[in-house]
């Protein structure tokens, strides 16, 4: 029994030193003396990151999908360096996401030889919520240098945040009291609303070309009949609502009745006379008769 451990004992010393002479060959390979210390500095050097797409304070209007694209770099000529994990943070999720991650073998603060000092990467959002988002590009390196037996490590972060917004929404525009009235004048307010800011609005009066106007407005020169009218607004992102179309007539007044009491009263007056004449001339015809 106790043969047998001694033995487990023996097989595990040897492996261990084995791993740590593959080691030490790795480190031998920078620095021919033998590393007897490690220790953690702060980073001469931190990566940089650079967004290629979408610009800054980017409006997305046309769908609520957005792609990333950016680099990230590692460089010194005097100190080994390299990316360690390249991950990114939504501002509408709460999780990191990791998109490339070093793999590390016996010493993760050693150069390897799979080491990479740029990445590059499209990131593909969809189903952002509206208003106002951010994505946070997380970028993690590493290096080490030696001097005097002794290896000095650090990790180094840069991250970078781009800003953008989502207004897919069109504004909602309403005419109001207007709809199926009738008015007797040629001259019709047309008073509207719109739920949000708006950098642009026109009306179509009876389909004809559009009429910019900065506000509500007064249509004029309307003739007698059945009118249409439609209202548009332009939100400040460049996003389009219509109003529904509303009718409204345009009537003749109504005519006034004829005086009556004025023409009554000059017959009547005109009668009188005649009579009163017709009886003159027949006393005057009987007294020279």
């Amino acid at each position: 029994m106790e043969k047998k451990v001694l033995l487990t004992a023996t097989l595990s010393g040897l492996i261990f030193l084995a791993a740590a002479q593959l080691c030490f060959v790795k480190l031998a390979d920078a620095n021919p003396s033998i590393i007897m210390d490690y220790i953690e500095v702060s980073p001469p050097v931190n990566p940089t990151i650079s967004i290629l797409s979408p610009t800054e304070n980017n409006t997305l209007r046309s769908s609520n999908n957005l792609t990333i694209s950016f680099n990230a770099t590692i460089k010194s000529e005097s100190v080994n360096v390299w990316i360690t994990r390249v991950q990114y943070k939504r501002s509408w999720q709460p999780n990191n996401i990791t998109v490339w991650w070093r793999q590390s073998d016996y010493l993760p603060f050693y150069p390897h030889d799979e080491d990479i000092h740029e990445y590059s990467s499209n990131l593909s959002l969809t189903g952002i919520p509206e208003g106002n988002q951010t994505v946070t590009i997380t970028v993690v390196g590493g290096g080490s240098y030696s001097n005097d037996r002794v290896l000095y490590y650090f990790d180094a972060v840069s991250y970078y945040t781009v800003g953008f917004m989502v207004d897919t929404v069109p504004p909602e525009v309403s005419v109001l009291e207007l709809d199926n009235k009738m008015f007797v004048e040629p001259e019709v307010p047309l008073n509207f609303t719109v739920n949000e800011s708006f950098s642009k609005i026109s009306y179509a009066l009876d389909e004809q070309e559009n009429v910019t106007v900065a506000g509500n407005t007064t249509l004029t020169g309307l003739t007698f009949g059945v009118h249409n009218v439609t209202v548009y607004a332009w939100d400040t992102v460049g996003n389009s609502g219509t109003s529904e179309t509303v009718f409204f007539t345009i009537t003749e007044p109504e005519q006034e009745p004829f005086p009556t009491t004025l023409v009554v009263a000059p017959v009547a007056s005109v009668a009188v006379i005649g009579a009163v004449l017709a009886i003159y001339f027949k006393k005057r015809k009987r007294l020279f008769s």
